[in-house]
């Protein structure tokens, strides 16, 4: 496990994505719920810069013509063709093999740390 120091908790807004950049990787941290997400910033679709997307709830089919919105099952939304991927695990929501790229994360204290 190598954990790397990011960012502060005090620089990390909720529903805005703090960028940095980690051995030539551009990783976005996100804040949603009190719960903190380190995602690189491509998504495997159109290689896309996800983090502009937002983190969400998303919408499921239990059955054929019913819909559930759940509000507690968070994605990150990518916003030019609205691929959804599962937060922490990165998987994406339909039955596709494609996932983002996630990082765990430490907060110890004020830091952020993120294990590459």
């Amino acid at each position: 496990m190598t954990l790397v120091t990011v960012a502060k908790t005090s620089d990390i807004v909720a529903n805005k994505t703090f960028l940095v950049q980690v051995e030539r990787k551009e990783i976005g941290i996100l804040l949603d719920h009190n719960q903190y997400y380190a995602v690189l910033n491509i998504c495997p679709h159109a290689k896309a810069p996800i983090c502009s997307g937002h983190i969400e709830g998303t919408l499921i089919a239990p059955q054929v013509g019913i819909f559930d919105y759940q509000h507690d099952r968070r994605v990150l939304r990518c916003p030019w063709h609205h691929w959804e991927f599962e937060l922490p695990s990165g998987r994406a929501v339909c039955n596709m093999k494609e996932r983002i790229k996630t990082y765990p994360v430490v907060v110890q204290g004020e830091d952020i740390l993120i294990d590459i």
